[in-house]
């Protein structure tokens, strides 16, 4: 069973204290906070997605190793993905976005948790996160399930432009990473794609019955997660993206991927 954390307000912590990150945001909408490099010592302003405060840690530890940030991002100046010296301007708005929470702000971009890879290995940044499974990559460079991983973090951090290659390396070969499909459902969502978004998804509820090597309950989990997403963006769409094949127009003009890009 989960554990909480006393003062978490329900935010919930797994056995061993490490969780995923939280949903990702819009970098767009996310905080700029002006952070500086720990290795370099340059200072700049960052979009940094959800803030999160690790309630793992004693109440004394220092607050910059309890800060962590879902947005991905690194060092203008040397290219590190941390970690980062929280300065006055950054502490100044995290302790306003912790007030607003204890007041029962809803919406806001702050999460109490620890970040973890699937290794156990744990993050403050997802560029941190990005550049451990990298390395894994390289000692296994076939593996799809690294490099759906991969693509996911970039997916998180708010660079989905950043995933699809490697999303789509694990989802187009053979045979087909299932899990990959709907990774890169979800990016290319996130970049306007609506068009292809659904018929990755329409494909992977084609391919899912003729996959004999995938567990039964994975591969059950898998089509429903793929069915309730193309739910959402024929929904979304008013019904444009189809629950089925959409019939082929005869102009060839059948492209409109980009009408809902934000």
């Amino acid at each position: 069973m989960a554990r909480e954390k006393s003062g978490s307000r329900g935010v919930k912590v797994p056995p061993g204290g490490v969780a995923v990150p939280p949903p990702h945001i819009d970098l767009r909408d996310s905080p700029e906070l002006f952070l500086r490099c720990e290795g370099c010592g340059k200072g700049a302003r960052y979009r940094v997605g959800v803030v999160t405060i690790d309630p793992t840690l004693p109440d004394d530890a220092p607050g910059d190793a309890r800060v962590g940030f879902t947005g991905y991002f690194r060092c203008v100046a040397c290219d590190a993905p941390g970690p980062w010296q929280i300065t006055a301007h950054a502490r100044g708005h995290i302790g306003a976005l912790v007030e607003d929470f204890r007041q029962g702000t809803k919406g806001l971009p702050l999460a109490f948790l620890q970040m973890g890879l699937h290794d156990g290995t744990v993050i403050r940044t997802t560029a941190q996160g990005v550049d451990h499974m990298l390395g894994l990559l390289a000692d296994a460079p076939d593996d799809p399930d690294l490099t759906d991983r991969l693509g996911r973090l970039y997916v998180a951090g708010g660079r989905p432009e950043l995933a699809l290659p490697h999303l789509e390396e694990a989802a187009d070969r053979e045979p087909p990473f299932l899990p990959a499909w709907v990774s890169l459902a979800e990016a290319l969502e996130d970049l306007g794609k609506l068009d292809e978004a659904g018929q990755r998804l329409r494909d992977l509820l084609k391919l899912a019955p003729d996959q004999t090597t995938w567990p039964r309950d994975d591969l059950r989990g898998l089509v429903q997660t793929a069915f309730q997403r193309l739910i959402a963006l024929h929904e979304r769409t008013g019904g444009r993206v189809s629950l089925t094949a959409p019939a082929r127009d005869d102009t060839g003009d059948d492209d409109t991927s980009g009408a809902d890009r934000d």
